[in-house]
């Protein structure tokens, strides 16, 4: 089989699973470079073969050798969409509305979280939430790890976020960090640093601050010092 992987991905993306019990010997690993410009001019060839000169090079340009960029450009036959950002936006206007409130949760999510909890902040049945997050899927907006609930599925890339984040307005931002952060105070297990930030987003710095200082206390009292410190100097920056 081929497994890929982002150099900058999760570990908890990593295929590890699906090479335990392999002889190291077997596995072949391939870094892959940036496309060159003439490789870049032979993909856009291949994508849209009736592109001219001029589309070619607004295409290739931006993208800068990333090939999944270059195809976003290319879905986009307008002249006027120059800009990567602008070429994502274009795709995202016309999702469905139930993909959508998908891709906003997981774009100010800044990470991955299991499928059930993206429909739980999206106010989202079950059924709906799977409908979407495949749509999602198949349009190369997000990935995910497995098909189940628990599974986890994040934004395809920090520039569909950018994109998505680019379209919300300030009150539907607020609202997406408060139904973020309510959800995140539910686990025992969730991280203060992003717990806190959710509740910023929320303008809730009260809330965030308490979080800070009580994982602190607690860090102090496991005799984990390094921690509970930055986690101090964290919570000091918000008075």
């Amino acid at each position: 089989f081929v497994g890929t992987m982002r150099t900058d991905q999760p570990f908890v993306f990593a295929p590890s699973e699906l090479v335990d019990g392999i002889d190291p010997a077997q596995l072949l690993a391939v870094h892959l470079e940036p496309l060159s410009p003439e490789e870049s001019i032979d993909l856009v060839d291949a994508l849209v073969p009736d592109a001219d000169e001029k589309t070619v090079r607004r295409i290739v340009q931006p993208a800068g050798g990333h090939p999944l960029f270059a195809r976003e450009l290319c879905l986009v036959r307008d002249a006027r969409v120059v800009r990567l950002g602008d070429a994502l936006r274009a795709r995202i206007a016309p999702l469905p509305e139930a993909a959508r409130a998908v891709l906003e949760v997981l774009a100010v999510t800044e990470g991955a979280l299991p499928q059930s909890v993206v429909g739980t902040i999206a106010k989202l049945p079950w059924p709906e939430t799977e409908r979407a997050i495949a749509h999602l899927r198949a349009a190369q907006l997000v990935r995910t790890v497995g098909l189940r609930r628990g599974d986890l599925v994040e934004i395809a890339h920090d520039q569909v976020r950018e994109a998505m984040k680019a379209t919300l307005l300030a009150p539907t931002l607020r609202t997406l960090h408060e139904r973020i952060a309510t959800t995140m105070a539910e686990s025992p297990r969730a991280s203060a640093e992003p717990l806190a930030a959710h509740w910023l987003g929320a303008g809730q710095r009260r809330r965030a601050l308490d979080v800070l200082l009580a994982r602190a206390a607690q860090s102090a009292v496991a005799l984990a010092f390094e921690r509970a410190s930055a986690l101090y100097k964290r919570a000091l920056a918000l008075c």
